[in-house]
């Protein structure tokens, strides 16, 4: 990793979050780098900024310090609920509107690190809610906290993630006595169709690539839990926008898997070694969710083949890797 610094290690990935996204938003770039023994899972993980930002990094996270993240979301009802529902327990949450118009999480919530552990019990039970469902991205719990609070539903939202980065999941909760009108809601979808289902997860992310690029709303139902390996997908879009999905879905060529990678920051690395030599990329993650093991896959385009694996090659002839095991060493 030339180029990058070390800037903290933390014992828990939950630690190192609301840092990360606090340096997002404040448009530095960094990295995340678990360092972990395979045989035990126990170790540490390290926050990484570029040379020419440790010393703004390290003033912005001195600034944070004292406080834990609780939530984040891109709708204020949900963590605005969730901060009256700490209250109603006792704890005194701090909540946080981003003033950047990109914030990826524009409402946050903390508290402060001496209350945290007994938030996370509060946060364990959610005495009057229930689960609704869980989803992998946050633009899909989004589309449903729309779709639920336009129709006078109230909602919660948990995020959380795993310590390797591979997977984050993300609760979505409604009020017990809700629970039926919800789950109606959901099944119903109104105002939207079903485009097509998938078998293969890849499948359903290269479509969800090209609905991107193009700037269509979409919503994937996950014919079970989003943590279960075995499952179909429905993939649905708004009534008004489906002439123009299916003329998306006709435009997605062929991909094939070009590399797979044990950490999601070396496909990442790669995948914006590539986008610089203007071949597009998409970053599927595998996951176990019962031993927390898997792997990273980059596909690529079937036609980008030669010139991804020449771009490749140019990154490992640099000593990328090669510097990052230095500088585990030195660190050491």
């Amino acid at each position: 990793m030339q180029g990058w610094i070390k800037i903290h290690s933390f014992d828990r990935f939950d630690q190192v979050v609301p840092y990360k996204q606090m340096l997002e938003e404040n448009a530095l770039s960094v990295v995340v780098v678990p360092r972990k023994d395979s045989a035990f899972q126990i170790g540490s993980v390290e926050l990484y900024v570029h040379h020419e930002h440790v010393e703004e990094a390290n003033f912005l996270i001195e600034h944070m310090r004292g406080n834990s993240l609780v939530n984040a979301m891109t709708r204020r009802e949900p963590v605005e609920r969730l901060a009256e529902l700490l209250v109603e327990n006792g704890i005194t949450p701090l909540f946080k509107l981003g003033e950047e118009e990109e914030a990826l999480y524009p409402y946050e919530l903390y508290v402060k690190n001496e209350e945290y552990e007994k938030c996370r019990v509060i946060l364990d039970v959610l005495p009057g809610w229930v689960k609704l469902d869980s989803f992998e991205k946050i633009d899909q719990t989004t589309l449903l906290v729309d779709l639920l609070e336009q129709a006078g539903v109230p909602t919660l939202v948990l995020r959380k993630q795993d310590s390797d980065l591979h997977l984050e999941e993300i609760k979505l909760y409604v009020e017990a006595q809700r629970l039926e009108q919800a789950q109606e809601l959901v099944e119903k979808m109104p105002g939207w169709v079903k485009l097509r289902e998938f078998e293969k997860f890849h499948q359903v992310e290269l479509v969800e690539n090209e609905f991107d690029k193009r700037g269509i709303n979409h919503f994937l139902r996950k014919q079970a839990p989003f943590t279960s390996m075995n499952s179909t997908f429905e993939l649905w879009v708004p009534e008004d926008e489906e002439a123009e999905s299916l003329e998306a879905l006709a435009q997605v060529r062929a991909w094939g898997r070009f590399e797979v990678f044990d950490f999601s920051y070396q496909a990442e690395m790669v995948s914006d070694w590539l986008e610089q030599h203007e071949i597009e990329s998409v970053i599927v993650r595998k996951r176990d969710t019962t031993f927390m093991i898997g792997s990273v896959e980059l596909w690529i385009e079937s036609e980008n083949f030669d010139r991804a694996k020449e771009a490749l090659d140019q990154l490992e002839d640099g000593d990328e890797w090669g510097q990052e095991e230095g500088d585990e060493e030195e660190d050491e």
